[in-house]
Order: C-alpha cells, then sequence, then structure tokens
C-alpha cells in the first residue's frame, strides 16, 4: 500500500530534471560527468514477486554513458527508516530489472549497468549496511575461510543521499526548484515534528510555497505538497489555514478541499480494509474447521492476502483436502 512519502517522492523526483540535480550530487564523480543528464528518461516499469504482489521501484530511469547506446538504470529508492535488509531489497529490483531488459532483448548476452540510490529521511542518521555482502554471517568461521567464502557471495552496493545528515539550508541547496526543495525538507524536517515546529517550517518556506503556487505549470505539484503536508503535518485545519491564507485566497481553497478530500479517502479506505479484514477473518474459521491446527505463518498470510488470493482460497476449501492444496500456486 502507497504512503503519502510514496506519493511525494513519486511526484517530486518522477521528473527528470529533480531527479538529475539529487543524482549528480552525490554519484562518483567519474560516473557523474560520463553521464548525459539531458538523456535521463523514466521508465513506468513494474515488476511481481512470487506472491503475485506488485512492487514498483520507487522510480526508474534510463540514461547514456559515455557517449554509449547502452542503458545505464538509474533507480532511486527512499527510505523513511533505516533498514538493515534495504541491499537485499534493493537486489531483488537489480534483478527483476534485468529480467524485464532480458524479456525485451531475447537475444542479449550481456546485461545493462544499474546504479542503486537509496534517499533516506529519518529520525536519526542510517547506520545499516550499504552493501549485500555486509549482510553475509560469517561469523565463527576462521578468517582465511570466511574471506574466501565471502569471496564468492553475490554483491550490491547502493550509493545513499541521507537526509538526517543534512541541515535545512543544505536540504534547500540540493535541487533548485521550488517543488524538488518543498518536497526535501518536508521529508526530513515536517513528519514526526511538533505543531510548533510545522507551523515554525511552513512560515519558513511560504516563499517557496508561493512560488510553486503561482507556476504556471505548477497546479499539479502544489496540490501534490498540499496533499503531503495535510497527510504528515501534526497541525489541524484552522492551523493550516493560517498558513495557506498568506499565499492567497486560491490556496487558502485548495487547502481546505484538498483537507477534506483526504478525510473523506481515509474514511473510504478504513471501511474498505475492515470489510478486507471481515473477508480473512471467514475464510481463519473455515480453515480452521477442516483442519483444526494453522499455524502463526498461515494466518500471516490470510491476513495480508489480496482480495484476488482471498477469493481463489475461498473456491478452494471446498474441495482441497489439504491446506497446501488451498495455498497452492497453480
Amino acid at each position: 500500500m502507497s504512503t503519502p512519502h510514496d506519493k511525494q517522492f513519486q511526484l517530486a523526483f518522477g521528473q527528470p530534471e529533480n531527479a538529475a540535480e539529487l543524482l549528480r550530487r552525490v554519484v562518483p564523480p567519474v560516473i557523474g560527468t560520463a553521464i548525459d543528464w539531458r538523456s535521463l528518461a523514466r521508465c513506468n516499469v513494474s515488476f511481481v514477486d512470487s506472491s503475485h504482489q506488485e512492487h514498483e521501484a520507487d522510480v526508474l530511469f534510463t540514461a547514456d554513458l559515455a557517449g554509449q547506446p547502452a542503458f545505464l538504470y538509474l533507480l532511486l529508492e527512499h527510505k523513511s527508516t533505516d533498514q538493515p535488509l534495504t541491499a537485499l531489497q534493493l537486489l531483488r529490483y537489480v534483478i527483476r530489472i534485468w529480467e524485464r531488459h532480458l524479456q525485451d532483448h531475447p537475444s542479449a548476452r550481456r546485461l545493462p549497468p544499474i546504479l542503486p540510490f537509496v534517499l533516506h529521511h529519518g529520525d536519526r542518521p542510517w547506520s545499516s549496511a550499504r552493501s549485500l555482502r555486509e549482510l553475509i554471517d560469517l561469523d565463527g568461521l576462521p578468517e582465511p575461510i570466511a574471506t574466501a567464502v565471502l569471496q564468492v557471495q553475490p554483491d550490491l552496493q547502493f550509493i545513499l543521499d541521507d537526509l538526517a545528515t543534512a541541515s535545512e539550508g543544505e536540504l534547500l541547496g540540493r535541487v533548485s526548484s521550488a517543488f524538488g526543495r518543498l518536497t526535501l525538507v518536508c521529508f526530513q524536517l515536517l513528519r514526526g515534528a511538533t505543531p510548533e515546529q510545522a507551523l515554525a517550517g511552513l512560515h519558513r518556506w511560504l516563499g517557496l510555497l508561493r512560488t510553486l503556487h503561482d507556476a504556471g505549470d505548477g497546479q499539479e505539484a502544489f496540490l501534490g505538497i498540499v496533499s503531503y503536508i495535510v497527510a504528515v503535518a501534526d497541525l489541524d485545519r484552522e492551523q493550516l489555514r493560517s498558513v495557506f491564507a498568506k499565499i492567497s485566497s486560491q490556496a487558502e481553497n485548495t487547502l481546505m478541499s484538498k483537507a477534506g478530500r483526504i478525510v473523506r479517502d481515509a474514511l473510504q479506505e478504513g471501511i474498505e480494509q475492515g470489510i478486507e479484514q471481515g473477508r480473512a477473518n471467514l475464510l481463519l474459521r473455515q480453515l480452521r474447521t477442516r483442519f483444526v491446527d494453522l499455524s502463526a505463518d498461515v494466518e500471516t498470510r490470510v491476513r495480508g492476502a489480496t482480495p484476488a488470493e482471498l477469493d481463489r482460497w475461498a473456491d478452494r476449501i471446498l474441495f482441497a483436502a489439504t491446506l497446501d492444496e488451498v495455498f497452492a500456486t497453480t
């Protein structure tokens, strides 16, 4: 399920010009100078894992590298918390990208290079592994054996842009567009802020908000940042109104309309989640009636299932002789 961070990240940094500015300041210089940043183009690619749940790499681009016609994939993945297995998650994305590339180019015998990039916005600086080999558990092995084993393990390293280590001024200096700058400071400084801190921040950013609002082609971006602010800021409507009224009456009206829509959407989402949870509970009762003992893994799987999976399993329970037959993938 997408979060306000996901939506805002894709809206802001799905724009090649914003992504180029964000990336070129953190990639190794020898790579950065070889990339034709004007060639950056977004790919609309989705990947499906073995449990048939769709995953989207947050933003995926192609670019020309050193004038060569081969693709360079730039993979952007944002994290709001420090997650120890991020390198493994990125490896899954990388493999899916390569698999999709081979489907599209069946005669290919080599793979395009991929540049994984993580934008971290969290309460504390990133401290987890930044490469796959750091995750390999070699404890207890003699050093010569551990070294030899590590050499034959797969590896993946990612480039990290850690917003948690940056000052507000540094965040504002990462990109030049008002939309990109607002996204970065809101990611790092608005989420989790006290009402006093949030109000103070929004007042400091009034100039950027006004610039975005007044831009002839910026209305989608303005709506996006309004949606994000309403979703993550610990402020009531009147507090938010006091800020946006200083931009214009139109901005104030946009805020109030968007705030009301978000509340209605949240209520509808809660109703839909309640319906799905009820279906999961019913299926679990049926499974216990047929098979008596259910493991914790089975219950977790059912409660996390998609509507299509619940439908498929509910049909199978009528005829299945075993739990394995209920959950078979074919």
